[in-house]
């Protein structure tokens, strides 16, 4: 049994970094997006304000 336990914790340790990779890069790309609407002084509707 304990081998099963074993098996699962592997498991959830994988899926947990996938989701924590997955997070950093939407992370990265949403600062990035802030970013380039902030310095291009627009709102995110294509024309300045």
């Amino acid at each position: 049994m304990s081998g099963k336990i074993k098996q699962i914790e592997n498991l959830t340790k994988l899926y947990s970094d996938n989701l924590n990779y997955k997070l950093e890069k939407i992370s990265d790309s949403l600062y990035k997006m802030e970013n380039d609407l902030r310095y291009k002084g627009g709102n995110g509707n294509g024309k300045d304000n």
